[in-house]
C-alpha cells in the first residue's frame, strides 16, 4: 500500500485545498519530499495544515507540537498566531477562529491572542 502512496507533501496540500498563501511560506525543499520521505514531525505539519485551513470557527489541538522540531514548531506557532488576525480570517474565506490548545510546551505565540488557562489537581485557575 505505502509503495503506491508516492504523492508529494504539495501534491497532499493542494489535493486538501490548502490555500498558495500558506503552502508559500513552507520551504520548496519540503514541499518537494515524498509522503513516505518525510519525517513524522513533517507528515505531522502537513496533516495540521489540511485540518487548520478548512472552514471552521473553533480548532481544537491537542498536543500539536509533539514530534516537530524547534524550527517547525516556530513556524507552527506563527502561523497559528496569523490565523487568529483578522487577516487570517480573510484568507481562510470563514470567519473569526478560536484555537483551543492543549500543551505541555509553551511557545513563543503573540501574548495579545492567548489567554492562558492552568490546570492543577482539583482546581481552575484562569
Amino acid at each position: 500500500y505505502d509503495a503506491k502512496f508516492s504523492y508529494t507533501l504539495q501534491e497532499i496540500l493542494s489535493l486538501y485545498q490548502v490555500p498558495e498563501a500558506y503552502r508559500a511560506k513552507l520551504p520548496e525543499k519540503l514541499l518537494a519530499k515524498k509522503w513516505l520521505e518525510a519525517s513524522g514531525g513533517e507528515r505531522q505539519l502537513v496533516m495540521l495544515l489540511t485540518r487548520i485551513t478548512q472552514s471552521t470557527r473553533v480548532l481544537i489541538l491537542d498536543e500539536p507540537f509533539n514530534h516537530l522540531d524547534l524550527a517547525t514548531i516556530g513556524f507552527l506557532t506563527e502561523f497559528l498566531s496569523s490565523l487568529v488576525t483578522e487577516a487570517g480570517s480573510e484568507a481562510r474565506n470563514s470567519g473569526p477562529l478560536s484555537i483551543i490548545l492543549v500543551s505541555h510546551f509553551q511557545p513563543d505565540i503573540d501574548p495579545k491572542l492567548v489567554v492562558p488557562i492552568a490546570l492543577e489537581p482539583a482546581e481552575f485557575t484562569p
